[in-house]
This record gives structure tokens, sequence and C-alpha cells, in this order.
């Protein structure tokens, strides 16, 4: 039996013994190759746009240490792309990761940002928040932001998370449809007044919106702002402050605020 087993299993144990050499030198060339200058790239080379108060090189440091991410990352990784996406995500200026390409000379971030539309007055000290009610850091405050004067309650959560408070939220987003029309509807800052939000312009007219969230009883948003900047533009040459009540259904009304206290004081 000896005389056939050995002719017959020998080419069997030579073609394993071949295909496990081939498959230890095809491991041992792919670690070649990870570790190979060639297919890594620098951290601080990756292409992206950085958010509009911060350089791209500074932008990349604080990604790079929030995720605690090497130097020198290794373009052959199969995990580097969700490393980077996951890496990028959790940055507080970032809105959503667009697309990460890695290419044999580089490797492209395409991000979309978060925007400040509203300055909150904290306990301690003024906070800037997104239009989704995400505190932003502290570079995104700026002069042009209105501001919500009251403060409400403290940030639920730490910067890049929501703000977790359902009137800043909304304010959020009253002041982000005022953005887009902020040369015609200057507003400079926002109040509560109950459950209405009340907005007032630098020359000191006075808008009730009424309440932020739509609830089937007033105007909607959109129309609330249509009529707004409309009035404001008719009223465009007059430096008294006006008075402009945005809830009632049949159209906004308006009078002039010098003249109602002066009406008063005669009585």
């Amino acid at each position: 039996m000896r005389t056939w087993i050995i002719p017959t299993v020998a080419p069997l144990l030579s073609a394993v013994l071949v295909v496990a050499g081939l498959v230890v030198l095809g491991q041992q060339a792919e670690q070649s190759l990870r570790e190979s200058e060639q297919f890594k790239i620098a951290f601080a080379d990756l292409s992206c746009e950085p958010p509009g108060p911060l350089t791209r090189e500074a932008f990349l440091r604080e990604v790079q240490y929030e995720a605690d991410l090497p130097d020198r990352l290794d373009r052959l990784d199969d995990q580097l792309e969700p490393r980077l996406r996951a890496a990028f995500a959790r940055h507080p200026w970032v809105k959503a990761v667009e697309g990460i390409e890695v290419r044999s000379d580089g490797i492209a971030v395409k991000l979309a940002f978060r925007e400040p539309v509203l300055a909150v007055r904290g306990s301690e000290r003024t906070h800037a928040v997104s239009a989704d009610g995400v505190l932003l850091p502290r570079a995104a405050l700026s002069p042009d932001l209105p501001l919500l004067t009251e403060p409400l309650s403290l940030p639920a959560g730490r910067t890049g998370q929501s703000w977790g408070a359902a009137p800043v939220e909304s304010a959020a987003g009253v002041a982000t449809l005022l953005r887009y029309h902020r040369r015609h509807v200057p507003v400079v800052s926002l109040e509560f007044a109950g459950k209405d939000l009340v907005l007032w312009t630098a020359n000191g007219s006075r808008i009730v919106w009424g309440q932020p969230q739509e609830n089937g009883q007033e105007p909607s948003a959109n129309l609330k702002c249509g009529r707004l900047v409309s009035l404001l533009e008719q009223d465009a040459q007059g430096k008294m402050p006006i008075e402009i009540d945005l809830r009632q259904p049949s159209g906004a009304t308006q009078r002039n605020l010098l003249a109602a206290a002066e009406g008063a004081g005669e009585k």
C-alpha cells in the first residue's frame, strides 16, 4: 500500500506547501507595502475646506486630537474611510460628512458645516447656536448675530450637541429664516413674552412674531416673514420705531411707538 500512497500524497503536500508559501509571501508583501512611506499620508495634508473661523491647519489639528488619530495615515487601510468619517463627524462645526475620497495623490474630505444663526445669553457667558439648535464653539460668536436675551436654561450638553431646550431651538429656527432677509429685517435681539417670540430691530421697532412653532392658528412662518419684509420695506424711510404684530391671520398691524407713547402721556 505504501508504494502508491507516497507517490500520490507527495505531490499534494508539495502543492499545499507551495500555496501556503505564496500566502505567507503575499501577507509579507502586503505588510511591507503598508509599512512603505509611499502609501502613507500625513493627517495634516488631508484636503478639506475648514469652517469659517478656522484655518485648515487648526481645524485638522482639532479633528485629529478629538479622535486620537496618528500623525500619518495608511492609505491601504481598509478601515481608513470609516475612521475618518467618524472623526470628522464628531467635530462640532461639522453638520455632515458628504464624502471621503482616497486617491493615489492624497485624501480629499468633503464636509457640510453648521452656521451660527443666533447668540444666546447664558448665566455665565453668551453662546452661539446653529439653525438646528446645536451649541457651537466660542469662535462662532460674532457681533452680527441676533441675541436671544433671556438665559432660558443652561445647555444640556457640550459643544457640538443640541442645547436641549425647545425655546432656544425654536428661536434658532426663526433666526435662520430671518437670516436670509437680514438686509431688510435688521433684527438685533429676540425675547419671549410668555409663549410669544418678540423681535427688536436696530432702530427700536418691536415685532411680535407670535409662537415660534407653527400651530395652525397663526400664519405660517414663511407668510409672517414675507409680511414683515414688506412692511419694513414700506417703512424704510421712516426713522420712528414701529410695532408690528404678525399673529393676526388677516394681516400684520403696525403703529408708531413714539406716537403711541405720546398719546398715552396725554391721557
